[in-house]
This record gives C-alpha cells, structure tokens and sequence, in this order.
C-alpha cells in the first residue's frame, strides 16, 4: 500500500512539474486586432466595388491562397490578382462579418457576402454566400488574410436538356 501511494505521490510532483514547464497559450485576440480585421475586410469591400484589384489583392499575404468554388485553389499574390482581374465586373459587393475568433497573430473570421455580377450581354445576377478566412499579424502590426475561402448559396443553373438522338 506504501508503495502505492509513493508512486500516486510522484505521478503527482511530475505532472505538476511538466504542466509547470510547458509554454502559457497565446494572448487572446483584443478589441483592437478585431477592429483592425474588419477595417482591412471593409477596405477589401471597397476596393473590391471599385474593382481596384491590386488594393484588393494587397490584403492578402504575399504567399496567401484562395479556394474559390468550381476552380482550382490559387496561391500567391499573382495568381490571386489575375484571378481577380478574371473575374466577371460586379457591383453591390457588401458583406457581414459577425465572427472574428484567435490568438493574437492568428485569426479567422467567418461570415457572408452578396454581391450583383454584371456580366456583359446578360442580366444581372445576384449571388450570396458565406466565407471563412484566416488573417495573420504582420510584422508592422496590419492583418492580412493568408487562406480566403468563399462558396455561394445560389444552386447552380440545372444543365441544359440532353440533345435528341441522332436520327
């Protein structure tokens, strides 16, 4: 019985000891950092209904990815300004971001946009959906989002009727 309440008593010092050791979790995200992210989101907004892509690209980190719906991931701030430069004009862009959570260099904000695309020699097309980003502290204390991804809510078009049998 001595014997196990030795050991119970060392599990017990050493746990303690380990638990004494290991690093204390990061600071929590303040009021200030989220301020910060949705001025840098609401900014993105802006140049985004400008279609002022390079502004709008420059809040992504230079090694940044998007994963929009329907095409490959696009990585890197060429890659994600070309697509930007790709994409249909579009007015209206607005979004609500009522989730921004992390530590103090790391954070992730989860919410949804709408947006009308103007896509010439067709009526316009409204779209919503929801996004999910992640956003590093920079060096000079600015947020930069590192992984964008977004997916609308509008159900695809069903596909067009198959073509009769050739006779």
């Amino acid at each position: 019985m001595r014997l196990r309440h030795l050991l119970l008593a060392a599990f017990a010092v050493a746990g303690f000891a380990v638990s004494a050791c290991t690093a204390p979790p990061p600071p929590g995200l303040t009021d200030a950092d989220r301020t910060a992210i949705r001025a840098a989101e609401q900014a993105g907004v802006t140049a985004a209904n400008k279609q002022d892509w390079e502004a709008w690209t420059s809040r992504h980190t230079s090694d940044g990815s998007m994963m929009p719906p329907n095409a490959p991931m696009v990585q890197g701030h060429d890659q994600i300004l070309a697509w930007a430069k790709a994409f249909p004009p579009m007015k209206d862009f607005s979004i609500d971001m009522p989730e921004i959570e992390g530590t103090s260099n790391t954070a992730w904000s989860r919410g949804t946009y709408k947006l009308t695309l103007m896509i010439p020699g067709a009526e316009p097309v409204q779209d919503h959906g929801k996004f999910l980003e992640i956003w590093t502290k920079q060096a000079d204390g600015a947020w930069k989002v590192k992984r964008d991804i977004f997916n609308s809510d509008v159900p695809l078009p069903p596909p067009a009727p198959a073509a009769p049998p050739a006779k």
